[in-house]
Formats: C-alpha cells, structure tokens, sequence
C-alpha cells in the first residue's frame, strides 16, 4: 500500500470505526466498561500516537459528536525516495453522508466520497478476553474486544478483526488494532475526555478542490 493511501486509512478508519462501536449485549471487560461506554455515547474526544513499521509517527487527535467525526493528524514521515524527513497535518471530517479530508494550512480540500465510494461492513464490538502483555518494557493487563469491520477505499480493503485496549492504575493507556494481513501496531493513548471542539467539523467556503494526492503537493 503507497503511503498516500496509507494515510487516507489512518484516517477513514479510526473516524469511521471509533464512531461505530456497539457491543452486543452490553458485555464489556470489567477494567474497560467506563472506557467502552463513553466511546459508545458519541460524544468524546481522544488523543493518540504512534509510529508504524515504515517509521512514521502518527499524532492524532479525534473528535466524535452529534452523528459526526472530525480528526487532526499530523504524519511526521521519514525521508523517502530522495525526498527529505517532512510533517503533514491534515484533517479528516465524516459529516453529512460525506468523508472530506482537508489541508488547512494550503486551504486544499477533497470529498473522497464523491471521487472515491466508500463501502463500509460494521460488524459489533464484543469482550472476548484479557491478559497481559510486555509493552516498551511495561507490563500492562489488556482485555480484547472482536471486531469484524471492514472498509473498502480507492481499489484497497481492509478488515479489522479485533482490538486490545491496554490499562495501567486503571487508566487506558494504549491500544493494538489487528487488521487482516497487517502488522499490529500499538498506539499510545493520552486523553479519552468529552472535550470536543465545534470547530473541527466546519467545512470552510473557499478552499481549492483537489485530488487526494493534491493534499500534499
């Protein structure tokens, strides 16, 4: 997968995925109930990071209210291709039928559903299990939840079958996300609150349409 279509997944996935969490009968882990019920409620904010097997870090703040997702990343990518180490910053928002993504610094915007239709297949969240894991070191008790969601983009599919969340002093403190024939990656957690900002939902008037690849150029 090029890294271009790479960073539209970072995206659609987890705007699109942290909004349809729905556990089959209210069954949660007994250290993450709290956790589940609030992403649950569709209103919340969540901070994140983490660096992929090709070394980019990823910093991610989501945003989840009233029926619409919005998240802020900035891609901290390595130097590839000849191509000098850069950041990007981008802007993800899922709102009225549509998946814009946005450069609000060069005012450059696309509507990936109108170039591109997304076919989603939600399956339900559900606890299936618990343990612990060494992670950086750390020993951290985690609890599984099954997944079974899939997402089609631009020729690409890719299917989610579970997620552990990690807890430290019962705190959520990270995640790993096992997608179908992909290397899991833990991601940090830093902030689940219901601080959620209006202002990443607009879509402003004015700025420039173009391809997805037009984000970055």
């Amino acid at each position: 997968m090029s890294r271009f279509k790479k960073i539209t997944f970072t995206i659609l996935t987890i705007i699109v995925l942290l909004s349809n969490i729905s556990c089959i009968d209210r069954k949660y882990g007994p250290k993450t109930r709290a956790f589940m019920q609030l992403m649950e409620s569709g209103h919340y904010r969540m901070q994140t990071s983490s660096i992929d097997d090709e070394g980019i870090r990823t910093e991610m703040e989501t945003f989840i209210l009233d029926g619409m997702e919005a998240a802020i990343i900035t891609f901290h990518i390595p130097a590839f291709w000849g191509m000098p180490a850069q950041a990007q910053t981008l802007r993800g928002v899922v709102r009225d039928g549509n998946f814009y993504m946005l450069n609000d610094n060069t005012r450059r915007m696309v509507n990936l559903t109108q170039t591109s239709p997304i076919v989603m297949t939600m399956g339900n969240v559900r606890f299936i299990n618990s343990g612990m894991a060494n992670i950086n070191g750390r020993n951290l008790s985690f609890e599984e939840y099954s997944v079974d969601q899939t997402i089609s983009i631009m020729g690409t599919s890719m299917h989610l079958e579970r997620v552990q969340y990690f807890i430290d002093e019962n705190q959520l403190v990270g995640k790993m996300e096992f997608y179908r024939g992909e290397t899991p990656t833990f991601t940090t957690i830093h902030a689940l609150d219901k601080n959620v900002r209006m202002d990443v939902f607009d879509i402003p008037v004015g700025y420039r349409e173009v391809s997805f690849e037009g984000l970055f150029f």
